[in-house]
């Protein structure tokens, strides 16, 4: 709802007419993408949760190959713009879905979690998982919405000043990507061993990922800085 009433939105919050309604087309284009990179994003949770990386690796390896090429056709070949980029975003977030939904049905290990078609067990232990997966969400949200209030602040000011935060944002989320992976791998070793009672290896991995993360930050934003 909040996409397709995006235009209105943006208009009432001094957002650019032109920039509001260009962006209101491109979500809107892009929900079914939004919506695969969200099971995507689950299923690739509870992988790493098994120790199962790989899957999601190969999945989202073949469709970013793809994904050069689809933007080649889409927006430059073709000339279709900002409605080509939405297509082709469409294209590489639901190949990610359907692939790793196809991995995750021929892996015997993780054979006997996967159904086609949902059961009861679907709703087992739900109050439990609520009350550990709404905080954690809400915890993602409020980070990543302190970025998307920098962008309708910066519209406030011009376009120009907005096209510049996209570039500043796009920069930051490169820059601490692969500590943000470690974070993933750390969350589930941590967990993993605080579930066995084993503390000091849980203790043990959960320093090591932040020294892990805070020398490759380091030495990511030195070499932003150089050029």
């Amino acid at each position: 709802m909040l996409f397709v009433n995006s235009e209105k939105l943006l208009l009432k919050l001094g957002q650019d007419p032109e920039i509001s309604k260009l962006s209101s087309i491109y979500v809107c284009m892009v929900i079914p993408g939004v919506w695969s990179q969200i099971m995507f994003d689950a299923t690739k949770k509870f992988h790493s949760a098994q120790f199962i990386t790989e899957l999601q690796l190969y999945a989202q390896f073949i469709t970013l190959g793809f994904h050069f090429i689809w933007c080649y056709l889409f927006i430059a070949k073709w000339e279709m713009s900002y409605t080509g980029a939405a297509i082709a975003l469409n294209i590489t977030y639901c190949g990610n879905m359907f692939l790793i939904d196809f991995f995750s049905s021929i892996n015997k290990q993780l054979k006997k979690s996967w159904r086609l078609i949902p059961d009861s067990s679907l709703f087992s232990n739900l109050v439990m998982y609520l009350e550990l997966g709404l905080p954690g969400a809400l915890m993602l949200c409020f980070e990543w919405w302190l970025f998307e209030i920098l962008a309708i602040l910066a519209g406030l000011m011009s376009v120009e000043a907005l096209a510049a935060e996209v570039i500043i944002v796009t920069l930051v989320s490169f820059a601490f990507m692969v500590p943000l992976g470690c974070s993933f791998a750390a969350s589930a070793f941590t967990g993993f061993f605080c579930a066995m009672g084993k503390t000091v290896e849980a203790k043990k991995y959960s320093r090591l990922t932040v020294l892990f993360g805070m020398s490759l930050t380091s030495i990511t934003l030195l070499l932003l800085y150089s050029f």
